[in-house]
């Protein structure tokens, strides 16, 4: 990039070795390759901004990060101009990405595509916590906070981090969040209004959450709630602490409704923590304690539950609960801490025309080694032995 060396307040004319392709004119006129810019734009200490709001050039040096990283520091009271770096952090997430955002729009930042990965990756790094509502929408953006571990010391998000991408290909839209806390609100300083995590809309995606502690604050809403239709969707999570405040029997810690999600190393607690999946969406849970004080730990309303090497215990209500005919768990080397009072309470519970797969289960000494009587020829013993061909 050239180096342009401006004053506030004055408006230079750019000749054609220091120009960009694609920038309009204030009158509509096009900059192309061979004209010059000859604007009425305005020097500002941050940059040559058009008419319209777009950054022509920037001033002699601009802040852009050699290792990817952008600085936010919300602590910050002392007046200077941002640029994210660590002297001079933003103060919320939504201003790095904005200057992110600016920074790929003008080509100051790129990525470049290996074909089977995307180099030059963009990490917004947050060194304390923060009271906002995140919109992610474009991939290959994450969010890190800077502690060593989110899941048990977390650096907090008070609001609600919502995973939307605009469009664009499952390959292009790759979302991450490591080492943070997310909680939406309630007895909490959060804003969110809606779920703590939330990743919807149409167009496929990633999300990849690392060391995380997300609670779900206020009765009505998840702590992460899925509903994205994208073929191909998939949210990958790993080590993570899941709990919420509220007390409805519709609450719950994770709600899959639509595309894969996948839980390994995680634990829940909370009155209602409670996995629920429905619709047409795959739940996938694997080395991990649900713990619950509600209907169950694990709710299957539609869709797939695969839970493998998890423990359930439950100080209310059942292990599983399968209510729709069509629906389907998987059930392998997983062990069951549920009481046998009420008269009610099951391991697995669920209705006619249910299918249970299962193999070494294991039930907690003197506790519930039942399953409903409904699911009759639908609790199947796993076969292990495969067919030569």
């Amino acid at each position: 990039m050239t180096d342009y060396n401006v004053t506030v307040g004055y408006r230079p004319t750019l000749g054609v070795t220091q120009q960009a392709t694609g920038l309009v004119g204030p009158a509509g006129t096009g900059i192309g390759t061979t004209s010059s810019i000859n604007t009425t734009g305005i020097i500002t200490a941050s940059g040559f901004y058009g008419p319209s709001g777009e950054i022509l050039a920037f001033p002699t040096g601009f802040f852009v990060p050699p290792d990817n990283h952008w600085y936010v520091n919300p602590t910050r009271t002392d007046i200077y101009t941002s640029t994210g770096s660590v002297a001079a952090p933003y103060k919320t997430v939504g201003a790095a990405l904005s200057a992110i955002q600016n920074a790929l729009q003008t080509g100051i930042v790129s990525f470049t595509d290996n074909g089977d990965s995307i180099a030059n990756p963009q990490f917004i790094i947050l060194q304390s916590s923060t009271t906002e509502n995140i919109g992610l929408t474009t991939g290959h953006i994450y969010i890190q906070g800077d502690t060593t571990s989110g899941s048990q010391m977390p650096i907090w998000i008070y609001g609600t981090v919502t995973i939307n991408p605009t469009g664009g290909t499952l390959y292009q839209n790759r979302f991450g969040l490591s080492n943070l806390g997310i909680v939406n609100t309630g007895s909490n300083p959060g804003i969110g209004t809606t779920h703590s995590l939330k990743v919807t809309g149409s167009a496929p995606l990633r999300c990849y959450l690392n060391d995380c502690n997300i609670i779900a604050g206020s009765t009505g809403n998840q702590a992460i709630f899925m509903d994205n239709s994208g073929t191909g969707t998939q949210l990958y999570a790993e080590v993570q602490q899941l709990s919420r405040a509220g007390t409805s029997g519709t609450d719950y810690v994770v709600k899959v409704s639509k595309g894969y999600a996948f839980f390994s190393n995680c634990s829940t607690s909370g009155s209602t923590a409670t996995f629920n999946v429905s619709g047409t969406g795959t739940l996938q849970i694997q080395y991990s304690k649900i713990e619950s004080a509600g209907e169950a730990c694990v709710k299957v309303d539609g869709g797939t539950a695969i839970v493998s090497s998890t423990s359930f215990l439950n100080t209310v209500g059942h292990g599983v609960s399968m209510t729709a005919a069509g629906t389907v768990l998987i059930s392998i080397n997983n062990y069951f801490d549920i009481l046998t009072s009420p008269a009610s309470n099951r391991a697995i519970a669920g209705v006619t025309g249910v299918a249970v797969y299962h193999s070494n289960t294991v039930i907690a000494p003197g506790k519930n080694a039942k399953y409903s009587t409904a699911i009759g020829a639908g609790y199947i013993g796993l076969v292990t032995a495969l067919t030569a061909s």
